[in-house]
């Protein structure tokens, strides 16, 4: 989480809620280099104060989130038109070094990863950031025994087609 030191009451209101400084509560730019920033909860003066640390380290390619739901929810049915330009799918496909496989075996289950029941939730509620990487592939999601019978299916006709 970030927040700045300069507001007292409310780092130490962090702090009372449970943050730890240095673990899990940073000062704006520190946080914004982990990848830790999920949303802001600050009023909009408070945004226009912190928003410069936060964009100098956003990285294009750097995933925000991720979700089973589409992000971002659009409100007024005249913007739904742009859905299909700000809606990704993600494939699943990870590249991790052993090291960080290692690291990542000892961390436990963040909040966000149980509820939306994504692993890669974890990595980015723990500071690293993963890099994203857009394709013209289409893939199949398997999630359940009708969606392997689908791949199934689209395997056999490649096949046929040699």
């Amino acid at each position: 989480v970030g927040q700045s030191k300069k507001f007292f009451e409310d780092w130490n209101r962090a702090k009372k809620d449970g943050w730890k400084p240095g673990k899990d509560l940073f000062e704006i730019e520190e946080a914004a280099k982990r990848g830790t920033i999920i949303e802001f909860l600050v009023s909009d003066a408070a945004q226009r104060a912190v928003w410069p640390a936060i964009k100098k380290n956003l990285k294009k390619g750097d995933a925000l989130y991720f979700s089973r739901w589409p992000i971002p929810y659009i409100r007024d049915e005249a913007d739904r038109a742009a859905a299909p330009a700000c809606h990704w799918q993600h494939i699943g496909l990870y590249v991790y070094r052993r090291e960080f496989l290692l690291d990542y075996a000892r961390m436990a289950q963040t909040p966000l990863e149980r509820l939306e029941k994504l692993e890669q939730l974890r990595v980015l509620e723990n500071g690293y950031k993963i890099a994203v990487v857009d394709t013209e592939y289409r893939a199949i999601g398997v999630d359940v025994p009708e969606d392997l019978r689908e791949v199934e299916a689209v395997m056999a006709e490649m096949q046929k087609k040699g």
